[in-house]
């Protein structure tokens, strides 16, 4: 019988502390998205995702914004 060991998680808590300062930027990117600047927003979302990424919220806010920038004339979806 062989042993089955387990590989270490990469996954990390977030503290509270960086999921506020992550939600001041998504609050930020939202506030922006509707006034059509969706280029800052994104901007925000992605900066707050660095911070937080498991804003499964946050990254939804951030596709729409960028289906919107794209139903407006705006570059299209994209990775980077």
């Amino acid at each position: 019988m062989s042993q089955v060991s387990e590989a270490p998680s990469k996954y990390r808590e977030i503290p509270e502390e960086d999921r506020k300062k992550a939600e001041n930027f998504f609050a930020r990117g939202k506030s922006v998205a509707d006034t059509g600047n969706y280029e800052y927003a994104i901007e925000m979302y992605m900066q707050g995702l660095a911070i937080d990424p498991d804003a499964m919220d946050a990254h939804e806010a951030m596709r729409n914004t960028s289906l919107r920038r794209k139903a407006s004339g705006g570059k299209p979806l994209g990775m980077f």
